[in-house]
């Protein structure tokens, strides 16, 4: 699985690492899990996803993974 850095703005900022098999599919598990601390469900701002070659500097952790993920619960249009 890749990794991607998933990040937005809710009443902070919150930037997490999720591996997961696209794009679409770590905003969703960063929507879903509120960001690491809210519920998700209305005011995100400035969402974004960065796919980065992490040859050299890959995070030692991952936040959330898709097995964090449901695909029938919420999602996101971003």
């Amino acid at each position: 699985m890749t990794k991607y850095k998933v990040f937005g703005e809710y009443t902070q900022s919150y930037e997490l690492i999720i591996e997961a098999s696209d794009e679409d599919t770590a905003m969703q598990i960063f929507y879903q899990q509120g960001g690491g601390a809210y519920p998700a469900k209305t005011g995100w701002n400035n969402l974004g996803v960065d796919f980065v070659n992490w040859q050299e500097d890959e995070p030692s952790h991952t936040d959330y993974t898709e097995e964090d993920y449901k695909p029938q619960g919420a999602k996101i249009k971003w």
